[in-house]
């Protein structure tokens, strides 16, 4: 695995900024954390969501999961994919994709959420957020890494 260029900076400046940054993946939790652990990117994350294996619910569960357990006041979901989109619609949050992901631009944009072809896109974006007194960034993992 490999993170996308400008992401570890973005990342970086969110947690300066006291930002809560939460990885929601459907990677296996021992996987995604050794994935992680090796881009040496597991302290810009708060928490860190994958599958347990025994209990595996996916994104959706794993995602209802975390919005029961932490109700946050308000959330942005950050995905690359159709089902991305669904499963913050599923939790009832603010969606932002991004097309360097699994789908084309064209696909995304159908869902009618916010496309964004760069880091920096993403970067303006979630710093307009963060001025919003938005409390937590669920980003999934195929969005900061290939």
């Amino acid at each position: 695995a490999k993170i996308f260029d400008g992401v570890l900076s973005l990342l970086q400046c969110l947690k300066l900024n006291g930002y809560t940054q939460i990885l929601l993946s459907a990677t296996e939790k021992q996987m995604l954390l050794s994935q992680i652990k090796r881009l040496e990117i597991t302290g810009m994350f708060d928490e860190i969501i994958g599958q347990d294996g025994i209990e595996a619910h996916g994104k959706v569960g794993a995602a209802i999961e975390w919005m029961k357990r932490t109700r946050p006041q308000n959330a942005l979901f950050i995905g690359d994919s159709l089902h991305d989109f669904e499963v913050a619609q599923t939790i009832g949050v603010k969606c932002v994709l991004v097309s360097w992901g699994h789908q084309s631009k064209e696909r995304l944009v159908k869902t009618g959420a916010m496309v964004l072809d760069t880091v920096a896109e993403l970067k303006k974006v979630k710093l307009k957020q963060v001025r919003h007194k938005l409390s937590a960034l669920l980003i999934t993992q195929q969005s900061i890494m290939m």
